[in-house]
């Protein structure tokens, strides 16, 4: 494993995307912990969805432990998942992913009394084989800790650099974090401690940012930590290969910056607040009111971010498209921030924000 939680090690993903274990080794238990459920959600993910299913086969997670949530696709993602011998639970519109998640907990928990813990897993992601066990061990070790992720990667990341910046995206420090995102291992207990404190799980009315602030809520909650280990958790597909995708993509940050922010951005926490101030400066104030001096800004901008990719241990090429990526983003993400609060003002629920094309 890595010795350094800011740079670990990417791991063999060629070995695991042919069916073999990559940087870790197959238990040799069959059967990972009976005490664990998990929920997968997804829309339209394709071939993406069944590499998904395979993968949590090969870990060992028997079908009657596994619930998929669809939020209505169009290629017969449920049909498939069923005739595997899983559940499928349809949801009704609008869709979001929270309400995916809450809707896999309920048909899990009512399914299996005893569950100990829940994975939860985005539908175009690959889980490496020793994830499940590992994580389920970490939780039992230490009862402080409510919540236990890993170190995520991008399939592809050599295919576009918008692949490149998502792999990027998912390096995190390893230790006690803030908050998760979606392929999360939680504690019951500690889910529903939540629901009883506030009268629900994930939120299901967030179009997106749901992770985060689940993560802030359930720490309030419950007063247990959040941890990611230094263990390859998944491959993430992003696929994405557009421009106008990653524009979405980065609304859609906005949006959620925006609205989470708005309920847990007071003291003591302030989260997302920087975020949030970074966007209205960079994306909006700066080019609208000083036009002059948005080049010299921005070249300042880009080589910040460059010097602190660079410092994370980010080679040359990688640390320069994030920082491009990074400085343009602002302006998509203030015009995500924009939307959430146009749509406040007019009394309008906003809508999810695709940026994915169907998987294959």
């Amino acid at each position: 494993m890595a010795n350094d939680p800011h740079n670990p090690p990417r791991p063999d993903v060629t070995a695991l995307a042919s069916g073999g274990a990559a940087s870790t080794e197959p238990h040799a238990d069959p059967r990972t912990d009976p005490q664990v459920g998990v929920v997968v959600i997804g829309r339209n993910e394709g071939e993406r969805l069944m590499r998904c299913l395979d993968a949590l086969a090969r870990a060992g997670v028997v079908e009657s432990h596994i619930v998929y949530v669809d939020s209505g696709s169009s290629d017969g993602s449920a049909e498939k998942v069923r005739a595997r011998g899983v559940d499928a639970v349809a949801l009704e519109p609008p869709f979001t992913a929270a309400k995916g998640r809450n809707a896999g907990i309920k048909h899990l928990v009512a399914r299996h009394a005893d569950l100990f813990a829940i994975q939860f897993v985005d539908g175009d992601c690959e889980y490496f084989p020793a994830w499940i066990d590992v994580a389920s061990k970490a939780l039992r070790d230490d009862p402080t800790v409510c919540a236990v992720t890993g170190v995520q990667h991008e399939r592809r990341p050599e295919a576009t650099v918008y692949n490149l910046l998502c792999d990027v995206e998912w390096t995190g420090v390893v230790g006690e974090i803030d908050s998760f995102a979606g392929n999360v291992m939680v504690r019951v207990r500690a889910l529903f401690d939540t629901e009883l404190g506030t009268g629900k799980l994930y939120d299901p009315e967030l179009i997106a940012g749901e992770d985060p602030e689940f993560s802030i809520r359930i720490r309030k909650t419950t007063g247990l930590r959040v941890v990611r280990i230094d263990e390859p958790i998944c491959l993430h597909d992003v696929d994405m290969t557009k421009l106008s995708q990653w524009w979405k993509r980065n609304v859609r940050a906005g949006h959620a910056y925006a609205q989470v922010s708005r309920m847990h951005g007071d003291a003591p926490l302030h989260f997302w607040k920087r975020e949030t101030r970074s966007n209205w400066l960079w994306g909006a104030a700066l080019p609208l009111a000083a036009a002059p001096l948005v080049p010299p800004a921005y070249v300042s901008l880009f080589w910040r971010i460059y010097r602190g990719a660079r410092a994370r241990g980010l080679d040359p090429h990688a640390a320069r498209v994030y920082a491009f990526f990074t400085a343009v983003g602002k302006v998509p993400q203030a015009l995500g921030q924009a939307k959430y609060w146009w749509n406040q003002l007019r009394g309008v629920k906003s809508r999810i924000i695709e940026y994915k094309t169907p998987g294959g």
